[in-house]
């Protein structure tokens, strides 16, 4: 090879090496992104419960319209809901309709005897009783809402009080609120003589 070649050709592959060395380095390929877990999935919201509308009351009167001696399909409609009934004691045709609520107690009964509406019962604070009697409230607080009310011990339980209260109108229906040694309300009932006296309820 001629000797001017070679040089040119040495010369050409000293420059490509120095090329090369100034050529910027490669970045490292990137990591590859953690997985996803999968997102929690969505809670489930629970059915509403039924509830007491502030439009369907008891009063002295009786339940939403429904009069005291009215048969259980009215208040079955009255109510709006699912109700199911107990079973009446041995010979007797007295037994309550119960809400039929998924996560808590009922919390109010309507008694029926001889296929009449006569009482209900209420022991949760969803419940007011005309008046403003309520589960937990202060007596002392509630007596002046109930100037006519008669108190007197319980007939079972020591240290706990009735007072009941006649419908101030004349009417035939009769409030009976119950309370404990601590003065509070612990349920009350309202229906006509002689099954809202009855402390045992149907037996």
């Amino acid at each position: 090879m001629p000797l001017r070649t070679l040089a040119t050709t040495l010369l050409l592959t000293l420059v490509l090496v120095a090329c090369a060395d100034r050529s910027p380095a490669r970045s490292p390929a990137p990591a590859a992104a953690p997985a996803m877990a999968d997102p929690a999935p969505a809670p489930v919201e629970s059915a509403p419960e039924q509830r007491f509308a502030d439009d369907r009351r008891l009063d002295f009167a009786g339940f939403d319209g429904v009069a005291w001696g009215a048969d259980e399909a009215a208040v079955r409609a009255a109510w709006q809901g699912s109700l199911r009934s107990s079973e009446p004691p041995p010979g007797s045709d007295c037994r309550y309709l119960m809400p039929v609520l998924a996560f808590r107690p009922p919390g109010i009964g309507f008694m029926i005897v001889d296929g009449a509406f006569v009482r209900a019962d209420a022991n949760s604070p969803d419940y007011t009783a005309p008046g403003g009697a309520r589960t937990g409230l202060s007596w002392t607080a509630l007596a002046t809402a109930y100037p006519g009310a008669v108190t007197s011990p319980h007939k079972y339980a020591e240290g706990h009080a009735s007072h009941r209260i006649v419908d101030p109108d004349g009417g035939p229906g009769v409030l009976v609120v119950e309370t404990g040694p601590d003065g509070l309300v612990t349920s009350w009932r309202i229906g006509i003589e002689p099954q809202v006296d009855r402390v045992e309820r149907c037996h």
